[in-house]
């Protein structure tokens, strides 16, 4: 059973950093098309 546990927790692990990463990458995608149309419409 602590086996078994211990197998998930390792499964679920890398599940979360990876989605951690694509959350970060995704945020910083919208803020910086964000930035290019505020830029367009200030020009």
């Amino acid at each position: 059973m602590i086996f078994l546990r211990g197998q998930k927790n390792r499964a679920v692990c890398p599940i979360f950093f990876i989605y951690y990463r694509f959350s970060l990458f995704l945020i910083s995608y919208i803020l910086s098309s964000a930035s290019c149309m505020i830029a367009e419409h200030s020009v």
